[in-house]
């Protein structure tokens, strides 16, 4: 199931299935390391605004809402 950062679930994992921007945005993201492809995880984000804090390659992420909500995750399923 593709998801968004903003509807993912804290501790969720997945996969980066697309980047919903401009060549800016995705060489910003890039620069962070954030990428199609790359595996993801949530850790927690503010339900009232604020950054979401993300782990991908082994690095801890605050991502502006905003931005989390161009970035699409292939969502892995929970048991």
């Amino acid at each position: 199931m593709k998801k968004n950062l903003i509807e993912m679930e804290d501790a969720q994992k997945g996969v980066i299935s697309s980047l919903e921007g401009g060549d800016f945005f995705r060489n910003k993201l890039s620069a962070m390391g954030i990428s199609e492809g790359a595996r993801i995880q949530k850790i927690t984000g503010h339900f009232m605004g604020g950054p979401v804090l993300i782990k991908v390659r082994n690095a801890e992420i605050a991502v502006g809402r905003g931005m989390a909500e161009k970035i699409i995750v292939e969502v892995e399923e929970s048991l």
